[in-house]
């Protein structure tokens, strides 16, 4: 889908003879995700063209829209989601990262649009839905900082699955 809405006003960057006109266009395109390839569809994204030279110009409005297109078509959080879950929270972005174990940088970036988050980050965004996830985030961040850390004892060890029985043992055949 293809429209010419109205003259921007502006001159063309690549020409400077033309003026552009904002259309909306659909696009398709495909996104590596890890090992994954994914097929992404857009729909009426904005763009500027040239009447003159057909230069074609994308804004922040266009990568946002692509960007969130992505993240619907990964099965993951939008910006906007990250956003609103932090927000719904009640933390800051500096409290939010601390709790997901990421720096505040990232995210930033990931509610701006400028970071796409990997699966595994996107499915510690879905664990910090749930209250019992935080609060056992939260409990293992402040066990970080207490300098009277329990060390594994063997007492610790033998309480764990018993992995060893798992390997082959050694038979003596007379």
């Amino acid at each position: 889908m293809k429209t010419e809405l109205f003259l921007m006003g502006g001159t063309c960057p690549e020409c400077g003879k033309g003026q552009l006109f904002l259309i909306y266009e659909s696009e398709e395109f495909d996104y590596e995700l890890g090992d994954e390839k994914l097929r992404v569809k857009v729909e009426n994204v904005p763009l500027e063209k040239c009447d003159q030279c057909g230069e074609v110009i994308a804004g922040t409005s266009a990568f946002r829209l692509r960007h969130d297109a992505i993240c619907r078509t990964a099965g993951f959080y939008t910006p906007s989601e990250i956003r609103e879950l932090r927000e719904n929270l009640g933390l800051s972005q500096t409290e939010f990262a601390q709790l997901a174990g990421v720096g505040t940088a990232t995210v930033s970036r990931w509610e701006r649009g400028r970071l796409l988050q990997n699966r595994g980050n996107d499915n510690l965004l879905f664990l910090l839905t749930l209250e019992s996830n935080r609060k056992l985030l939260q409990e293992r961040a402040a066990s970080r900082t207490n300098s009277n850390l329990p060390t594994p004892s063997k007492t610790d060890t033998a309480q764990l699955p018993p992995f060893a029985s798992l390997a082959p043992t050694e038979t003596t055949v007379e």
